[in-house]
């Protein structure tokens, strides 16, 4: 795949990134506040662009750093940058999936 067909992974990649980021500033209740708004982001922009996902299964890998978005907005901490970690992970997972599949 051409680096032109992953310009919607990129920019999930880049709202992940910049909202941890911005969460290790943030008091807890506005973490609270701007996950859902960036659930909803998320969502829009994957539904939005359907067209980009090869399939089901690339759709649905591309939600779960969206759902972990929200679900991280739960926990306490937020001053470190593990994310990086989960970041590559997901980036590494959906990297792979869109290699080898050939739809």
């Amino acid at each position: 795949m051409k680096l032109k067909n992953w310009n919607i992974s990129l920019l999930l990649l880049a709202i992940y990134l910049l909202t941890f980021h911005s969460w290790n500033y943030l008091s807890p209740s506005a973490v609270l506040l701007t996950a859902p708004i960036i659930g909803i982001l998320w969502i829009s922009i994957s539904f939005n662009n359907r067209q980009y996902f090869l399939n089901r299964y690339d759709l649905l890998f591309h939600m779960v750093p969206g759902i972990d978005i929200v679900i991280e907005a739960f926990l306490p901490k937020h001053q470190d940058y593990d994310f990086y970690y989960c970041g590559i992970g997901f980036a590494i997972t959906i990297a792979i999936y869109r290699h080898f599949v050939k739809v």
